[in-house]
């Protein structure tokens, strides 16, 4: 790298450079898995690795169903089947639309975990972005946790922007997570999952 590109202790970054070596300080967040558009789907199953990360980030964009509808999700008991027990989640989520005072909504049993309180965009020119950060997926003496982050239009296009958190209600590794709306199918532009490696 030619000194004349160092400007006043700091890098012109419109110009070009080319590393060799070790970059040292640098973040270890990974990119785990993608996953790209698809369309007509009943659910999306993501695979969550359950060592070598102490934090999973999932981005899923470019969401919208064929009918308005809630969107729910799921984990995976490690190397066993999804969770869909009466009890086997605790779940809230806070919702603001344009025009409406933030509603939210909330379960300590349930069946599933509930991504929304005004339903996601039926439309694709109004798709949402659903951020997703996972811990404690890999142990198996703390109960799994998943926050949710979501913006783009509602299901009567009404632009809206939520967020909200969920767990298990049990103590375990799991392995996979799912979303699937309550009814009808849904499109997505795909996919990216994250993983902060451990220290």
């Amino acid at each position: 790298m030619a000194l004349s590109k160092i400007q006043a202790e700091s890098m012109n970054l419109a110009d070009t450079y080319a590393f060799t070596g070790t970059v040292s300080g640098a973040g270890a967040m990974a990119v785990v898995s993608t996953g790209t558009s698809a369309t007509g789907l009943s659910d999306l199953q993501v695979t969550l690795p359950t060592s070598g990360y102490s934090v999973l980030d999932l981005h899923v964009f470019g969401y919208y169903s064929s009918a308005a509808a809630d969107l729910y999700s799921y984990f995976q008991t490690y190397g066993g089947s999804y969770r869909t027990g009466s009890s086997d989640y605790a779940w809230t989520n806070v919702d603001r639309k344009y025009g409406v005072a933030p509603q939210g909504s909330s379960e300590n049993t349930s069946a599933y975990m509930r991504l929304n309180y005004h339903s996601p965009s039926d439309l694709a020119a109004g798709a949402n972005d659903y951020l997703f950060r996972f811990t404690n997926n890999g142990s198996t003496s703390l109960r799994t946790q998943v926050f949710h982050m979501v913006g783009g239009d509602s299901g009567d296009s009404n632009h809206h922007a939520g967020f909200g958190s969920a767990m298990l209600n049990t103590a375990e590794a799991n392995d996979k997570f799912k979303i699937s709306p309550a009814s009808g199918t849904f499109s997505h532009g795909g996919y990216v999952l994250y993983g902060l490696a451990s220290s």
